[in-house]
Parts: structure tokens; C-alpha cells; sequence
């Protein structure tokens, strides 16, 4: 067995790192938080380097390390940082919220999400895994997937409704600007 120090394994470590960023800050929300998490995943990446080498799809059993580790472990502080554009890299057009006006929008009503719900949505958009992918990386069924998916948009809907009405009605209520007479 290599230690950990082989030159195989600080290679992937050096090309995952922004990826696993990128992933880790849309599930956590907050840069600290998100560099914590990697750090962990990344530890435990060199400890079982010989696993991670063995598996089918090295990129798969790394992102199933990290979401493992996020959805176990209770990372967050009761004020947390919203995602902001800069940390979303990807162009998302094809998301099932288009009406949402900004990233930022959109990761506010993300964060008022169960945890699992969250992370579905995550690996489903951001990540762009299919159910079965998803499946694999929490240890449930495809069916569980997908109930917990379509929770999640329901309640963003129903969120992003709330949102709009609240929008709407204060900019009813704006006062008219003063005549000038």
C-alpha cells in the first residue's frame, strides 16, 4: 500500500479541490464551513487513498465522501452567510425556478430547506446527477430521491410565491413621489 503522500493521490487532490469547493459551498452556504468540509473530505481522500484509487469512478466515491460527511454532521451556525453569484460558476437556464431574479435569491430560498431536501437539489442541479447518482451517494432509493425533490420545489414554489406577493404588496404601498407644484 503507498502512503498518502503518493504523487497519484496529491495529484487528484490538487484537481478535485475547486470542484469539491464549488460543491461544498452550495451545500453549506458559507466559505468556512465549505473549506471545512473539504478539508475533512480531503483527510479522509489520503487516509483511504487505496480505496478511493480501487473505486470505478474516483470522482463519485469523493463527492459521496463529502455529501456523507455534510449531511451527517451538524457543520452549520445558527446565522449562516448566503451563497453569493461569484459562487456559483454555471449558467442555470434550465432550472425549474426561472422566474427567480437572482442567485442570490435563489440560494436564500434553498437555505430554508431541510437539510436532504437541499442536498437533492444540489447534486439534482448543481452537480447535474440523476436520480439513481443521487441515490448512490445518500444510501437511499431512487424513490426517496425523488419524494424529497419534489418536497423541495414544492416548497420553493410555494416560498417563491410568498416572496412575490410580499414584493408585490410593497410596491403598492410605495409612497407616490411628491408633485412638484
Amino acid at each position: 500500500m503507498r502512503s498518502a503522500t503518493d504523487p497519484e493521490a496529491a495529484t487528484y487532490v490538487t484537481a478535485a479541490y475547486p470542484r469539491l469547493m464549488n460543491l461544498a459551498g452550495a451545500l453549506t452556504g458559507n466559505r468556512h464551513d465549505a473549506q471545512d468540509l473539504v478539508q475533512d473530505t480531503m483527510a479522509t481522500v489520503l487516509i483511504k487513498w487505496h480505496k478511493v484509487r480501487a473505486a470505478t469512478n474516483q470522482d463519485a466515491y469523493v463527492r459521496r465522501v463529502l455529501v456523507n460527511r455534510y449531511v451527517s454532521k451538524k457543520r452549520l451556525r445558527s446565522a449562516s452567510e448566503i451563497v453569493s453569484h461569484d459562487a456559483v460558476t454555471r449558467d442555470r437556464a434550465s432550472e425549474p425556478l426561472v422566474d427567480i431574479e437572482s442567485r442570490d435569491e435563489m440560494m436564500e430560498l434553498l437555505w430554508r430547506l431541510p437539510r436532504v431536501q437541499r442536498t437533492v437539489l444540489v447534486l439534482r442541479f448543481y452537480e447535474d446527477l440523476s436520480d439513481a447518482q443521487i441515490a448512490q451517494t445518500l444510501s437511499c432509493r431512487e424513490g426517496t430521491v425523488r419524494s424529497n425533490a419534489s418536497r423541495a420545489l414544492a416548497s420553493l414554489r410555494e416560498e417563491l410565491g410568498s416572496v412575490r406577493a410580499c414584493q408585490r404588496t410593497d410596491s403598492a404601498q410605495a409612497p407616490l413621489p411628491a408633485s412638484a407644484g
